[in-house]
């Protein structure tokens, strides 16, 4: 079905909505690392089904707009990930990470990635690629922590990996891609 002129209008505002919902569920995520509410191996299933949203939303925004179907898809899977980052950090489950600077790195990061969601300067292509680093952090984490002791090499492996997703994270934002609502233009509002 072609897109009609309603969708190419709308696309903007469908953009800031879903980056708002996922950047929002990032910030639940974020705290619940923070906090200890949401474990590593949560994380990792939570980090992944954003970056499953964050692909959706790069293939529906490919051809430059956002169709109301579209639109509908993407908030279906933002409502059931909401609910999921909801109960991982409301199920009674407290992580006591081994390395409270690694939680501390990966929330960080996550919080950039949010920020960066939010204003568009990460796009759903972009917002993708990252979470699902972020995930494979989280995964490593609690592959580690699995037999009750985290080892030198599994701390190198793990604080060279945050390292180089702080530096994609950086590139990625910095770089001239923006999202559909990074590009709004700005209606003087009149009274």
């Amino acid at each position: 079905m072609k897109p009609g002129a309603l969708d190419k209008f709308l696309t903007p505002v469908r953009s800031e909505k879903i980056a708002s919902t996922q950047a929002r569920q990032l910030d639940t995520i974020q705290k619940g690392i923070k906090s200890g509410a949401v474990t590593e191996t949560e994380a990792a299933k939570l980090l992944a089904q954003q970056a499953k949203i964050a692909e959706a939303t790069s293939k529906a925004s490919a051809d430059g707009v956002i169709s109301a179907r579209e639109a509908l898809s993407i908030q279906l899977q933002q409502a059931k990930a909401g609910l999921d980052v909801f109960l991982a950090s409301h199920n009674r489950t407290q992580a006591s990470p081994r390395d409270p600077a690694v939680a501390k790195a990966q929330a960080s990061q996550i919080g950039s990635i949010a920020q960066g969601i939010r204003n568009g300067s990460l796009t759903g292509a972009e917002a993708n690629t990252v979470l699902a680093d972020q995930a494979d952090i989280a995964q490593t984490v609690a592959d580690a922590q699995a037999d009750g002791e985290v080892d030198f090499i599994e701390q190198q492996m793990v604080n060279i990996r945050q390292d180089a997703a702080s530096f994609e994270i950086g590139l990625e934002k910095g770089d001239a891609e923006k999202a559909p609502h990074a590009r709004r233009s700005s209606f003087p509002v009149v009274y």
